[in-house]
């Protein structure tokens, strides 16, 4: 693996991927972040250091630009970071725990201004016109159907009154 292989190179390779993963679009994001995952489980130290220091921004900058599938797959791939490195005798999870914290903490949040931005769409009135609102001559009770016809011919709809 290069990045075990360039390990003097550690910081740079993580700057890389962390541009790549804020650049890439939204769908090509998620195979940057398991190429992180991948880094950080097969190589560890100083990746996990590296990775860790804007592991939180990133994450959660990338979380809110996903679709809800691929935010499911961030939230499991976050499971395991809270882990151990499977098939190690470490039981040092993957990155801190302050770490991934901060993570949920920040998910928790966005799920709660989902949840209040849902419940505001679904309590909000929907636009009424009354028709006694409306500017003579231009409601057609007979259809339902509203048109304005030639305005500026109505000239009191305007405002306009000589």
């Amino acid at each position: 693996m290069i990045a075990q292989e360039t390990l003097y190179a550690a910081q740079y390779i993580v700057k890389a991927i962390e541009e790549h993963i804020n650049r890439a679009p939204p769908p090509h994001k998620l195979h940057a972040l398991y190429l992180l995952d991948s880094i950080c489980k097969n190589v560890g130290s100083p990746y996990t250091i590296y990775f860790g220091h804007n592991l939180s921004k990133i994450f959660i900058n990338t979380y809110t630009l996903m679709e809800p599938h691929l935010r499911m797959k961030m939230e499991e791939l976050l499971q395991t970071w809270k882990q151990p490195v499977p098939g190690t005798n470490s039981l040092t999870p993957v990155f801190s725990q302050e770490i991934t914290r901060k993570i949920d903490g920040l998910l928790n949040k966005i799920r709660q201004l989902r949840q209040h931005h849902d419940q505001r769409k679904l309590l909000a009135p929907k636009s009424i016109i009354l028709p006694s609102l409306l500017p003579q001559n231009v409601t057609d009770h007979s259809s339902g159907v509203i048109s304005f016809g030639n305005i500026s011919n109505n000239a009191s709809y305007m405002g306009n009154h000589h």
